[in-house]
């Protein structure tokens, strides 16, 4: 009867730090960038070389949290000095175009009002700064395909008449 008594309690307490892990993993999950993803017709190879392009707008600062981040465990207007930093995958399709997925991290500074309480905590995006990164990617892309003068009107050729 013992012996059972003392599996019974291995078990419980098994299952009790899977719970605890569980639940810490949720917790630790909950700042992660959503992601946001987007199909283009365009080759894996021009897109990368395009997001090459782009690498200055794939970090900075944000001039406010409210509106980039979705509300924390606290409010977000305690959170000063605002940062963001992209990560892109690009992955081909069988199509020969290309689908590329961008994730950000929002980090901030938040101002307790106990000081020792204060400190840069990460954020979950509230894919804002993810959209806006794939329409910039999108405007690239799509003034890279068209050649040049396609949207001017028809303009005749030097020492020809029209």
């Amino acid at each position: 009867m013992r012996r059972g008594a003392a599996g019974f309690g291995r078990v419980f307490w098994h299952a009790l730090l899977l719970a605890a892990a569980i639940f810490c993993g949720a917790e630790a999950g909950r700042a992660q960038s959503i992601g946001v993803e987007r199909s283009f017709p365009q080759s894996k190879a021009t897109v990368e070389k395009a997001l090459k392009g782009m690498q200055a707008a794939t970090a900075g600062r944000l001039p406010v949290v409210d509106g980039f981040a979705t509300a924390a465990d606290h409010p977000l207007e305690r959170y000063q000095r605002g940062y963001y930093q992209s990560n892109f995958q690009v992955s081909a399709t069988p199509a020969g175009g290309s689908v590329v997925r961008v994730s950000v991290q929002v980090t901030a500074w938040y101002a307790d009002p106990v000081a020792a309480h204060s400190g840069y905590q990460l954020l979950t995006s509230n894919g804002r700064v993810e959209a806006d990164l794939l329409d910039q990617l999108a405007e690239r892309l799509s003034s890279k395909a068209q050649p040049v003068g396609s949207g001017s009107p028809a303009v005749a050729e030097p020492g020809r008449s029209a």
